[in-house]
């Protein structure tokens, strides 16, 4: 029954169901399509296909209790982040490229895993917002950091900020990211 209903709402919305895929076939989300997914998808929702997410949907996602995958999202506006930050497990927006300091803001509430791995430089400004996040941090699309940058990624005070993606890294901003035991960089450079 619960199928029939989604695949109503996935209908109106503009998206097409293919059986496996569900929800990543998903791409415009209303917020009752949104309802609708959170409801049958309690441990996981991957929304993959979405390029778009209004706040009254980024709300409702906002409640879901188990993972959600939001990696075609490209771009987040504040509004969405808001919403999204009130979820309190696994976040993964791997799509983005690119954060506002306006959005990373308003994310900086969320309580979960949160995983931005398609971000691929910080700026100090960056790097200052997120590392006010409280739960697990993944950044593992950043490939380069200026000492200026470890300095303020040092002071994280989350469950623990991963750099796994590091290619190349200063002796002093590998000394400066070493104070912080929270912190996880590739082994060539611990």
């Amino acid at each position: 029954m619960r199928l029939v209903v989604l695949a109503a709402a996935v209908a109106v919305s503009g998206g097409s169901v293919a059986i496996g895929h569900v929800t990543d076939e998903i791409t415009s989300l209303s917020v009752s399509t949104a309802s609708n997914c959170v409801v049958q998808y309690k441990d996981s929702l991957s929304l993959n296909g979405l390029t778009d997410l209004s706040r009254e949907a980024a709300v409702v996602l906002g409640n879901h209790e188990g993972r959600l995958f939001l990696n075609g999202l490209t771009t987040l506006t504040p509004d969405a982040a808001a919403g999204l930050a009130l979820h309190k497990r696994w976040l993964v927006l791997n799509g983005l490229t690119e954060l506002s300091p306006a959005a990373a803001e308003q994310l900086i509430p969320h309580k979960g895993w949160l995983s931005l791995n398609g971000i691929e430089s910080l700026s100090p400004e960056l790097g200052t917002l997120l590392v006010r996040h409280r739960g697990r941090l993944f950044l593992d699309g950043v490939k380069e950091i200026s000492p200026d940058v470890a300095e303020i990624l040092a002071m994280n005070r989350g469950v623990e900020l991963s750099l796994d993606g590091l290619t190349t890294l200063s002796a002093e901003a590998t000394e400066i990211l070493r104070r912080n035991p929270k912190i996880l960089v590739p082994r060539k450079f611990r």
